[in-house]
């Protein structure tokens, strides 16, 4: 994966089933921040369409991990108990940004997402042949 470094190799190896998930999580989080930089530097609609309907689908992703991991870890479940009702939000509105469009190159955003798509799939799978879980 590419969240942890420039050259696209994590930092140290998960053990526990439990990091894995959380390593998971990482990526969604990491996803999802990439295509919505793309979305904020684009002017094409319709490539942002489709990089909207991947953020929805990645954050779908991050929900069944998380689900998965309050599941398999009772401290991260009871955390959630405890601050499950507390509404957080922004404060004050959202930072306003201007993209310069003459400096982007879709292209290179494209394949770069490609790349990081095929990276989770890589580290899924290996995470898949490794957790011992049935119900996974």
């Amino acid at each position: 994966m590419s969240y942890t470094n420039p050259h696209g190799q994590p930092q140290g190896i998960a053990i526990y089933d439990t990091n894995r998930l959380r390593e998971i999580l990482i990526a969604e989080i990491d996803a999802i921040n990439t295509y919505a930089d793309h979305i904020a530097n684009s002017n094409v609609e319709d490539v942002n369409k489709v990089w909207r309907d991947i953020i929805k689908d990645e954050k779908k992703h991050y929900g069944m991990i998380l689900s998965l991991l309050r599941k398999y870890d009772p401290a991260q479940y009871q955390a959630y108990l405890n601050h499950i009702n507390i509404k957080l939000g922004p404060k004050s509105p959202m930072q306003e940004y201007k993209p310069n469009y003459d400096k982007q190159i879709i292209l290179n955003n494209i394949r770069e997402d490609i790349k990081g798509e095929l990276e989770a799939v890589i580290l899924y799978k290996q995470y898949l042949s490794v957790i011992p879980y049935s119900k996974c």
